[in-house]
């Protein structure tokens, strides 16, 4: 948006005025057709946008709040908001199972689309629902000094790129920037920075939904853990859930313990699956849905030739493979053992052992 140098007002600005002048249930319903169809905007006018001024944001900020008094939804559940990390949550960055770093965990999508909707029977035209998977991360959106716009902007690009590559449309996604100032480290830890980067950006764009409630991803990776914790104290029962994909192998007990907590551990989205199903999150058919799409894009996800890549392969089938028979035991439906076999029909055979049984 361009500066007006007739009128001597931002289009942003502008924009916010016109919220101000908003009655409460236009202004409720306009809000969530800006969630569904630019929920990018108020984020960048409020939080992005440096020049907002503070009278300004704080008036909107307070105007938004006041719509969980005067919500038109009066059923049980409220809409909900997913606030997910990219990186080893929603992407496979880095993570030696995987080949690609833009490959979505296989069933992930499908899992958030569960868990957002819910397991009830909820048919409220999408509007009014106006649920949304929002990506949090610690990557600079639009850095404060302008010595810094060149690396935060490559930095932006690299996340915005992974994102598009893993078919995420990012005109009509959500992400809360950090800033570059988040990426540098603090003393004993540079994640210390990187979650509080984080927790600043949820707690800004938990304010503009307060009528809402949150699910959150993560993982236990850096600083997510404290992110969790976090978001526990300031939004209390508005955190309807928060997941922690396990990339350090925690025993029974450690994963016990935050489950005390109110975070819940998983180490696949099987797993993650089983968790929400047990705690009512989802239903026996969402769940089915969700192992169906691990299988499938398992099936079309493709590996190198190498006898590396195979073997780590071959350890996602077995997993997967294990998580399955969980899910039969959990829920005795006989698609499973169908889904159990294909899975289980994937396996392959490492090149060296192919040539040895070539001249067998």
């Amino acid at each position: 948006m361009k500066f007006n140098f007739f009128t001597s007002v931002t289009p942003e600005t502008a924009f916010l005025e016109t919220i101000l002048a908003k009655k409460d249930y236009e202004l409720w319903n306009y809000r969530q057709d800006l969630l569904l169809k630019a929920p990018q905007i108020l984020m960048n006018c409020l939080h992005y946008e440096r020049s907002i001024s503070k009278n300004l944001r704080n008036a909107i900020i307070e105007r938004l709040a006041s719509l969980q008094a005067v919500s038109p939804e009066k059923r049980q559940e409220k809409p909900s908001l997913l606030i997910s990390d990219i990186d080893n949550t929603f992407l496979s960055s880095r993570d030696p199972r995987y080949e690609s770093n833009s490959t979505p965990y296989p069933g992930i999508k499908e899992l958030y689309k569960a868990l957002l909707h819910g397991n009830s029977n909820d048919d409220l035209p999408l509007r009014r629902k106006a649920s949304l998977c929002a990506f949090l991360t610690a990557r600079p959106g639009q850095p404060l000094f302008k010595h810094f716009r060149p690396l935060s902007s490559k930095m932006k690009k690299i996340t915005s790129d992974a994102l598009r590559l893993a078919g995420i449309a990012l005109e009509k996604q959500l992400i809360l920037w950090g800033d570059f100032l988040h990426c540098l480290p603090q003393p004993g830890s540079m994640y210390k920075s990187l979650g509080k980067g984080k927790i600043a950006n949820f707690d800004k764009f938990s304010k503009l939904y307060a009528d809402y409630q949150f699910i959150f991803f993560g993982d236990n990776g850096e600083a997510d853990i404290d992110v969790a914790r976090a978001m526990l104290r300031s939004a209390g029962a508005a955190m309807s859930a928060i997941f922690i994909h396990d990339l350090k192998n925690l025993s029974p007990d450690e994963i016990k313990q935050f489950a005390a907590e109110g975070i819940f551990i998983y180490k696949s989205i099987i797993d993650a699956a089983l968790i929400a199903l047990t705690k009512e999150l989802i239903s026996h058919e969402q769940a089915l849905d969700i192992a169906r799409a691990v299988v499938n894009e398992t099936d079309n996800s493709h590996t190198s030739s190498d006898d590396k890549a195979i073997t780590a392969f071959n350890r996602r089938i077995e997993a997967i493979s294990l998580d399955l028979q969980r899910l039969h035991q959990q829920l005795a439906d006989p698609e499973i053992i169908e889904l159990i076999k294909r899975i289980n029909k994937k396996h392959l055979l490492p090149p060296s052992l192919s040539s040895d049984l070539s001249y067998s």
